[in-house]
């Protein structure tokens, strides 16, 4: 009985395994930056539209802006100008968020896509505080920043109607 085994199968399965080993080296030749920052930002333009068929469903677009305060070992657009554009679908001050977020400082800026939830919570004074968390990605830059990709978390709270802070921290690098 002649067995034959044909060379296809194994030289594929080489060609794929040097696929993921480039890949995974030139991934891992990129040194990731962490970062994180604490932004303070203020209403320029808040647009709320109630809806009407549940109590307090609102639809709101605004733009805050502010300013970017780097607070980990790496410094990353300290003092940086903050443009966030967020558009909300809240009942109650309770649903989902997406925002473009643009920090610049003279030529550079990273732009950020946030995707997260705002929450009501009541304090133990009994007074409601809207908080709100999620997460980012780079979707684009300029400068020293042109090729970012990276990713992230924030969390934040408003301590007026048209002011915010917010903690956030990450990664990125610039890809070559």
């Amino acid at each position: 009985m002649q067995t034959h085994t044909s060379k296809r199968p194994v030289a594929l399965l080489i060609a794929i395994a040097l696929l993921f080993t480039v890949g995974a080296t030139s991934l891992m030749g990129q040194e990731m930056n962490k970062i994180s920052g604490k932004m303070t930002l203020a209403a320029e333009t808040q647009e709320t539209v109630n809806i009407g068929d549940a109590d307090g469903h609102t639809i709101t677009f605004s733009v805050f802006e502010g300013t970017n305060f780097s607070i980990g070992v790496r410094k990353f657009m300290d003092g940086a100008h903050v443009v966030n554009v967020a558009f909300s679908d809240l009942v109650k001050y309770n649903g989902p968020h997406q925002t473009y977020t643009t920090i610049s400082k003279k030529d550079d800026a990273v732009i950020a896509e946030c995707q997260g939830k705002t929450m009501t919570k009541m304090s133990a004074d009994g007074e409601p505080m809207v908080v709100f968390e999620g997460t980012f990605t780079y979707v684009g830059g300029k400068g020293l920043y042109k090729d970012i990709q990276g990713k992230g978390i924030y969390k934040g709270q408003y301590v007026s109607p048209k002011i915010y802070v917010v903690e956030w921290e990450g990664e990125y690098f610039v890809k070559k």
